[in-house]
């Protein structure tokens, strides 16, 4: 039953899934219309034409019938990968994930970071913890504080543990320093979330007291590679760059937990895009996994104005 559940919220969504199949779909059209074709020629020459007629007739057929299996057989793929690409109802599935990052001048010593939740408890029974709500930086911050809010009406509250002092942890991604400090603050429910419970949560992290994120303003640039705590239908990230600064994209992927770039799913999702000033990233990610980094490498420029 939970197969068949999972299969379907899938299927609910395709329309904004359509694009990780688009290859897939532009060959099972290709393979249709020459199915139609075929089948529409050598009925003509059926009727028609007598000579060579029933050379060309077998010879259609066999092109109709090999486009049409190929049809099926295209689409037959693309629902296996679709059921490979389910999200397991055996803990909390979120529909959107919306992360804003926001830059200042090194010189402000500011920095903030708004992330929404949309979820629900996909699993048959009720759960307590939840995400750890957190983000990391190439410098250790002496001023790091956390709001948030959970919207709507939601049966449960949100208890949040905020650690007094950063993890220094190893950066395995390329491009930046080698090491970055994480603040982060773990929660939980009270009382536990009920299972098929939606939740709708929002939360602020802000950093001053020091040059935050200095290293996007040099010629090095910056890394960004986060990932998802849940399975995610639909993962935004938009980086907003400050007044009189624009973006420039030096690279973007989909990375394994080793930092290795996966070229496949890469492939799969939608290219970052720039707004027509420069001054915003985005970059929309359909099906982001618990297991997976996503990454951009970008450097903050200021205008030349005069």
């Amino acid at each position: 039953m939970d197969f068949i559940r999972e299969c379907w919220f899938i299927l609910q969504n395709v329309p904004s899934l359509a694009h990780r199949y688009q290859s897939e779909s532009i060959l099972a059209a290709v393979f249709f219309v020459l199915s139609i074709a075929a089948a529409f020629i050598s009925t003509i020459i059926k009727h028609r034409l007598t000579d060579r007629a029933p050379t060309w007739e077998k010879i259609l057929k066999w092109v109709s019938g090999l486009s049409g299996a190929l049809t099926v057989l295209v689409f037959v793929f693309a629902f296996v990968d679709l059921v490979k690409a389910r999200l397991p109802f055996d803990d909390i599935v979120c529909s959107d994930i919306a992360l804003d990052a926001y830059y200042h001048p090194p010189e402000e010593k500011t920095y903030e970071l708004i992330e929404r939740f949309k979820c629900a408890n996909r699993t048959n029974s009720s759960i307590r913890n939840f995400a750890t709500l957190r983000d990391g930086y190439f410098e250790k911050i002496p001023s790091w504080t956390l709001r948030y809010s959970l919207l709507g009406r939601p049966p449960v509250n949100l208890i949040v543990h905020v650690q007094s002092q950063p993890e220094e942890r190893a950066n395995n991604f390329a491009g930046g320093q080698p090491i970055f400090y994480l603040y982060r603050a773990t929660s939980e429910f009270n009382p536990p979330l009920p299972a098929g419970t939606d939740i709708d949560l929002v939360y602020e992290l802000a950093a001053g007291g020091a040059p935050v994120e200095a290293a996007a303003f040099s010629d090095a640039g910056t890394v960004f590679a986060r990932g998802v705590d849940y399975d995610t239908l639909n993962y935004s990230v938009a980086i907003h760059a400050p007044p009189g600064y624009e973006i420039r994209l030096r690279g973007w992927g989909v990375l394994d937990p080793n930092g290795q770039l996966q070229s496949e799913e890469t492939r799969r999702q939608r290219t970052p895009q720039l707004s027509t000033t420069g001054s915003l990233l985005q970059w929309q990610v359909s099906l982001a996994r618990r297991n997976l980094s996503y990454m951009l490498r970008y450097q903050l420029k200021a205008y030349d104005l005069h």
